[in-house]
């Protein structure tokens, strides 16, 4: 959306009264939360479906994006679940990232804690040392 297009929404908005502008907040955080909703449906699936599932779903969504690079098909191979270099250790960073991506309020609340910082062996409900005497 442009400035100007921006300028005019809130000129539209400013312009509410309380009622309405309480009705609006209510629409849009119901918009979001549904968005939401179908974000997680959506990570839930690809990350029930097998390894060979997941590829052609990622080759099937580099097919309909027409990209000259494999951007759409190693986005749907990174949310099924795979990872690079994929050891315990890789794997649970991994997961421990996109579990504080996920609980961010936004860029400014993402932290990288240390290795030893309790959140990273917590986030997930994983112990990385119970996990790697399970392997």
């Amino acid at each position: 959306m442009d400035v100007g297009k921006v300028t005019e929404l809130a000129k539209a908005v400013s312009a509410l009264d309380e009622h309405e502008a309480t009705l609006l907040a209510e629409v849009v955080e119901e918009m979001r939360a549904t968005r939401a909703r179908t974000e997680a449906d959506r990570l839930a699936k690809l990350r029930s479906l097998s390894d060979v599932e997941a590829v052609e779903a990622a080759i099937a969504a580099w097919e309909v994006e027409l990209v000259d690079d494999l951007k759409a098909a190693l986005k749907v191979l990174l949310d099924a679940g795979f990872v690079r270099d994929a050891t315990l250790e890789a794997a649970y960073r991994v997961g421990y990232q996109r579990g504080a991506y996920d609980n961010a309020a936004g860029p400014a609340d993402m932290k990288v804690p240390a290795e030893d910082d309790r959140d990273y062996v917590t986030l997930r409900r994983y112990d990385l040392d119970d996990l790697r005497r399970a392997a």
